[in-house]
């Protein structure tokens, strides 16, 4: 669980030594002497004396200009006050006196910083086989390309920190790949022999889907006949087995128990007394990327990522505004959908926030208006009836020391209300079920020294449901008769963590490194089924703490400069 509660930080820093080595040679193939038209326009500059890294972002939007530059290059410096006057090249001279660094200007306009004694660094870095750490590999670039016009580079998750500008961005000009870590503590090893999958924003848009229960449906590896909110043939035997309202990701078909789902790297309040996570309830439109590990991870995760871990990514370096409308029906039917989302976000030189809203309406369809449907079944729910609130918030801050903090807020209320058949009662009966969901996390990251890094994480999140059922049955003069009754749950659990990952030694492949740190998470659970009269008649109050400690070690032996032929790569 902690390197998933890593999440953004490692997992960006992962996709950054991909896009580095494609980034260097590009550079190397436009890098050259100063346009003859270099500007040399003055600009009314106010940058305050800050880290280098927010500095060189800064003068990127203030003057228009694309700033490429490693950010293993800039760790460490700071940059003095600038307030006055200035053209871009003047501005940058000032930027980067007494760090040891120098710029150039390549025959597309960009200005590369880069080591004085740098000469062909570009396109040298090695090759750790797409699973090394920035640390101890190609240095990860930062492009900021300003103009706040392109939409289209603001949403590309590939670009490390998304600015925009007139025409197309260095980094959409080259193909990258992107390596993601969901299967270890240690940023930038990645799935390593197990298999994974990333589904990025795009890829969900483009398969047509309305929310995140239809990509359960949808993906292989996932059996979505454990728990998904369809009406007919669920139940069959008693009251507490009928209707599930949410959707439950059970990858392999190990029962949604055994799979961890995840949102940004942390744990959700489970529904279904304490059963599986409602993805369902996530808003599409806050959705940035899925990154799925379909084999066991019980050895970093817990026992309950014995079939896999599901994590759910939100967007975070958001820029601007988006607004989203789809609806759709069925050929034959009375099944409408409604989807409406709305994104507003706004990045800043050391930080950035973003707002998400998504409003989501499903009716419901009759069995009657299906042929394949026996007649008994002809008055209940085929899929029941949906109405859904989703809210996601996040802001995170850089600070002067090296650190950076960051807070999730995560809000959905549910309502599905389904009409459900069971054979042996004379009627249907109606079921009516609402969740509200609610999450806060706070994160701290901070750069202990050059080569180690802390992440502290606390959070809270809980849900509650309640669930109103009209039954029918028969009374001693055969009669039909209806009997009411609710069932309340309510779950929560409160999580606390400490990672530390730096680097041991180096080797001729590269950097040995480790990662440890304590994990702390309490889970509660309250259940109660009230009958007509409203009182109790199955109360269920329970509490479970769990205290972990771990360690993990990386240690690349063949890789790089010392690989050779048939051994390119050998790790421990």
């Amino acid at each position: 669980m902690i390197g998933m509660k890593r999440g953004a930080g490692a997992m960006a820093q992962a996709r950054k030594s991909v896009q580095a080595l494609f980034v260097w040679v590009f550079a190397l193939s436009i890098a050259g002497a100063p346009p003859a038209n270099a500007d040399e326009l003055a600009y009314a500059l106010e940058i305050p004396a800050q880290d280098l890294d927010g500095a060189l972002k800064t003068l990127a939007v203030e003057t228009d200009k694309q700033v490429l530059f490693a950010a293993s290059d800039v760790k460490g410096h700071t940059s003095p006050e600038i307030n006055g006057e200035y053209s871009t090249f003047d501005a940058m001279e000032l930027l980067l006196a007494d760090t040891g660094l120098v710029y150039e200007v390549t025959r597309s306009d960009v200005l590369l910083v880069k080591s004085n004694d740098e000469t062909i660094a570009i396109g040298e870095a090695s090759d750790q086989g797409g699973t090394s750490d920035s640390k101890n590999s190609q240095p990860a670039l930062v492009l900021m390309a300003q103009n706040q016009t392109s939409i289209e580079a603001n949403e590309n998750p590939a670009v490390a920190d998304r600015g925009a500008y007139d025409g197309e961005s260095l980094l959409d000009q080259i193909p990258l790949e992107e390596i993601v870590v969901i299967g270890s503590n240690i940023p930038g090893v990645g799935f390593g022999a197990s298999p994974g999958f990333v589904f990025e924003k795009e890829d969900l848009v483009n398969s047509g889907i309305g929310n995140m229960a239809e990509f359960a449906s949808r993906l292989p590896q996932n059996f979505s006949g454990t728990i998904n909110p369809t009406g007919i043939g669920v139940g069959v035997g008693g009251v507490s087995g009928i209707s599930s309202e949410g959707t439950g990701m059970d990858l392999r078909g190990l029962g949604v128990g055994s799979t961890l789902t995840l949102i940004n790297g942390h744990r959700l309040a489970q529904s279904g007394s304490g059963r599986y996570v409602d993805v369902s309830s996530i808003p599409l439109g806050a959705i940035d990327r899925v990154e799925v590990l379909t084999d066991g991870a019980s050895a970093i995760y817990g026992a309950d990522a014995v079939g896999g871990v599901v994590n759910f990514v939100l967007r975070k370096d958001f820029d601007g505004a988006e607004t989203t409308l789809r609806t759709g029906t069925v050929a034959d039917g009375s099944l409408d959908e409604l989807r409406f989302s709305q994104v507003l976000g706004k990045t800043w030189s050391s930080g950035s926030a973003l707002v998400t809203y998504e409003y989501y309406d499903r009716d419901n369809l009759r069995g009657g208006e299906r042929d394949f449907v026996d007649d008994v079944f002809e008055d209940a729910d085929l899929f029941p009836e949906i109405t859904r609130h989703g809210v996601f918030a996040s802001v995170s801050q850089g600070l002067a020391t090296h650190s950076e903090v960051s807070v999730e807020v995560f809000a959905s209320n549910q309502d599905t209300v389904t009409v459900q058949r069971i054979p042996t009662l004379p009627t249907v009966g109606t079921f009516d079920a609402e969740s509200d969901l609610r999450s806060i996390v706070a994160t701290l990251e901070s750069d202990i020294s050059e080569n180690w890094e802390l992440a502290i994480s606390t959070g809270y999140t809980w849900q509650d449901e309640n669930r109103e059922r009209t039954l029918p049955g028969v009374d001693s003069s055969g009669n039909t008769v209806f009997t009411n009754n609710q069932e309340v749950r309510e779950t929560s659990a409160l999580t606390a963590s400490i990672l530390v990952n730096g680097s041991l030694f180096s080797t001729s492949a590269g950097d040995a490194l480790v990662s440890f740190g304590v994990d702390y998470r309490e889970d509660d659970l309250f259940s109660d089924i009230l009958d007509a009269s409203g009182a109790s008649t199955s109360e269920i109050d329970q509490e479970r703490d769990v205290l972990a400690t771990f360690a993990e070690l990386f240690v690349p032996i063949v890789g790089g400069d010392n690989g050779r032929v048939g051994l390119n790569r050998l790790e421990l």
